[in-house]
């Protein structure tokens, strides 16, 4: 864009802006528009405005900017036509700021403006709108019409109070949180990653195994571009969450990013490690590199970050190999134990489950043999009274020898039942030794397999003792390689 264009937009823009808001631009006549090009002529010959209608017409609509449906028509130097459909609560929302303007805080600097939360609700009780999106839309859309914001401007929209960021080029040392309140993205951070600590290195672990190759990329290309790396990728985590400005994630990113910066490069450090673990591409030159204290590019000498813990160790490639081996080795020494001692517990809750069934079926057996037992008990008084009325019957001189068969065929069929009776309560009888052996052997399996799985969690506690000092010592081999990764070689 040449000058001329830039000085006509600027005085367009200003135009408008000193003269109308976008409830009155519909009232833009013939009168107007020659107010107008008066000013231009001032700063252009007019063939020059002639040819730069379009960014005139251009300049109208962007001053309109989402507000609503606008139509401008430029015939001429002196006949400008212009049409708006607003959206009426975009209107309201502009006089209700208006009226809360001389309330606001300023007091976090000249480029912020904080809307308190008594305002801040007021504004959404009056405005009414039927989603959080809806009413951030209309607070973003009618801000420059009412605040003198500029061009770049963001909107933080916190859970009590708005905050607006006014852009002001500041020292690099200042724009760390794009000139957002730290104690504002503090909470704000907290809402989107309740557990940070934990829930976002995950995140940036798999993120950066997409993204960097330790087998591929250069030390000079990491160097230059790993930083625009961490701040891309942990954008697009924010952004995935938060429905806040670009401007404010972006705030969010380096704050997030100051807080775990060496988190992100142990983890870096953690994923060369593996790379040379498993001999992909160049990833051992790529660390190698680091254990040179001087190189020399293009005739300019540089000295190389060291790597150095915070003990002061300072760690040689064959030593941190040797770390690294002795402690994938314990990792699956570990995991195998663990898996192990997992597999002995299932087995005993198995157990437990065969012991509770072998007992409930011998309380079953028990209770039948007990049933079985009762009812035979019973069915010998029976069988005893009837087989000594019928002694008695025979006795007797002339006796009925209906009433006899009568009897017999009674007696008969309680010997029937008396013999099936006992065939169940001598099952039951050994249903019932044969389900407190199978009890017993069960509780013996216990009782050795309690005995083994202590004797590996012994073992596997043994691991973890030897384990946590070799942890001790890979995390500060961590700590001294994502150290020299954050940090740029230096010309000497």
């Amino acid at each position: 864009m040449d000058s001329n264009t830039k000085l006509l937009i600027h005085t367009v823009t200003k135009y408008l802006h000193d003269e109308f808001d976008p409830e009155s631009l519909s009232e833009f006549h013939d009168a107007d528009a020659l107010k107008l090009f008066s000013q231009l002529k001032q700063i252009m010959p007019i063939p020059s405005i002639v040819k730069r209608l379009d960014q005139i017409k251009d300049v109208f609509v962007k001053f309109f900017n989402n507000l609503g449906e606008i139509t401008v028509e430029i015939q001429n130097l002196e006949n400008i036509k212009v049409s708006t459909n607003i959206d009426p609560r975009k209107i309201k929302a502009m006089r209700l700021l208006e009226n809360y303007a001389e309330h606001l805080d300023d007091s976090q600097g000249p480029n912020l403006l904080i809307l308190n939360e008594e305002i801040t609700n007021k504004l959404r009780n009056d405005l009414k709108c039927q989603s959080d999106e809806s009413f951030r839309n209309i607070i973003r859309h009618v801000l420059p019409f009412v605040f003198e914001v500029g061009d770049k401007y963001a909107v933080l929209f916190g859970k009590a109070r708005i905050t607006i960021r006014i852009h002001m080029e500041k020292p690099s040392e200042e724009k760390r949180f794009n000139g957002l309140p730290e104690e504002e993205l503090e909470n704000l951070v907290a809402s989107l990653f309740p557990d940070m600590d934990k829930e976002l290195p995950l995140l940036m672990k798999r993120a950066f195994v997409k993204v960097i190759d330790f087998g591929v990329i250069s030390n000079a290309e990491f160097e230059q571009k790993h930083i625009k790396i961490m701040q891309q990728e942990l954008t697009s985590i924010i952004n995935l969450r938060s429905d806040q400005d670009k401007e404010i994630n972006k705030g969010i990113s380096n704050f997030i990013l100051r807080k775990q910066f060496d988190t992100y490069h142990q983890l870096l450090a953690d994923q060369l490690i593996t790379a040379i673990m498993n001999k992909k591409g160049n990833a051992e030159v790529f660390l190698n590199y680091y254990t040179q204290k001087n190189i020399t590019v293009a005739g300019v000498k540089y000295k190389l970050p060291p790597l150095i813990d915070s003990q002061g160790t300072i760690w040689s490639l064959p030593n941190i190999k040797n770390i690294a081996s002795q402690h994938n080795n314990d990792l699956a020494e570990l995991t195998k134990k663990n898996d192990f001692i997992e597999k002995m517990e299932k087995i005993l809750d198995t157990i437990d489950d065969d012991i509770k069934k072998e007992q409930t079926e011998a309380n079953e057996a028990k209770t039948a043999f007990e049933k079985a037992n009762n009812e035979l008990h019973e069915l010998g008084n029976m069988l005893s009274v009837n087989r000594g009325q019928l002694k008695k019957l025979r006795s007797t001189n002339g006796f009925d020898t209906a009433k006899e068969a009568e009897f017999m065929e009674y007696i008969s069929t309680l010997e029937k039942k008396e013999f099936e009776l006992m065939k169940i309560r001598d099952s039951s009888d050994r249903n019932v030794t044969k389900q407190e052996n199978d009890v017993k052997a069960m509780i013996s399996k216990k009782q050795n397999t309690t005995i083994r799985l202590n004797s590996e969690i012994d073992k596997l506690e043994q691991t973890q003792k030897h384990m946590s000092d070799l942890q001790r010592r890979f995390e500060l081999m961590l700590e001294a390689i994502g150290s020299a990764l954050s940090k740029k070689k230096e010309k000497i």
